[in-house]
């Protein structure tokens, strides 16, 4: 008698949303523990295009410049990486999804080549007469990040003076704090609503125990969970 060897499906959207997570750990503990209120409303009223070549001088010399210099780089870097982290989790997700409900043949076919927005509307459908409604805000934040996402991965160097290029920094580092956790929220708004069209769906329990809090999978913190169960 044959012994049936047992498979296992290899997991990247949940590889790149644990990858996703842990850079927003580290981006909020690193822009919470450096970057205060007071420090974010000063650079509000710094980030002026127009410095004069004294008063770039003069900032360069505060302690609120010096503390900036230090963290933008870093926020910066893991801002990228959780955005482009949580893309990759929701596109593994969506091409997992449709090479389980239909084939891998089937996938390569008639999905390979749309985009992931697409996926998300076409995929569903046909597996479940049913879909995202794109006039709601889970299917309008996953454009979002993605627009996000091709920005990054499709940047162009740029040319500054030195007082567009402070004020550059303050913009950047104010527009990264803000937006970072509602970007990686998307995985759950997606989520949220893809349980909801497919909740049978059995790759979807590690995110419902992640998503109540009550996952330890792979030895995970639990400030993991509590960062998502919200």
């Amino acid at each position: 008698m044959n012994k049936v060897e047992e498979s296992y499906r290899s997991r990247y959207d949940y590889f790149y949303f644990l990858m996703a997570t842990d850079n927003l750990v580290e981006f909020q503990s690193l822009a919470k523990n450096t970057l205060d209120m007071e420090d974010l409303l000063k650079m509000e009223t710094l980030k002026s295009p127009d410095l004069t070549i004294e008063e770039c001088k003069a900032l360069k010399g505060e302690e609120l410049f010096l503390k900036m210099s230090h963290v933008t780089f870093k926020c910066r870097m893991l801002s990228v990486q959780t955005i482009i982290n949580s893309v990759l989790c929701l596109e593994s997700l969506i091409n997992d999804y449709a090479v389980t409900k239909f084939s891998q043949s089937y996938f390569d076919k008639h999905f390979k080549r749309l985009s992931i927005a697409s996926k998300y509307i076409i995929v569903p459908q046909l597996a479940l007469s049913k879909s995202f409604d794109k006039s709601q805000q889970p299917y309008k934040n996953l454009k979002d990040l993605i627009k996000v996402r091709n920005n990054l991965v499709h940047s162009k160097s740029k040319s500054f003076n030195n007082s567009q290029s402070i004020s550059e920094a303050l913009i950047n580092t104010i527009v990264h704090v803000r937006r970072t956790r509602k970007h990686y929220d998307t995985i759950k708004l997606i989520l949220t609503e893809f349980i909801s069209l497919d909740p049978e769906y059995e790759y979807f329990n590690i995110y419902k125990m992640f998503f109540k809090g009550e996952s330890e999978t792979n030895n995970m913190d639990h400030f993991w969970s509590s960062l998502i169960a919200r």
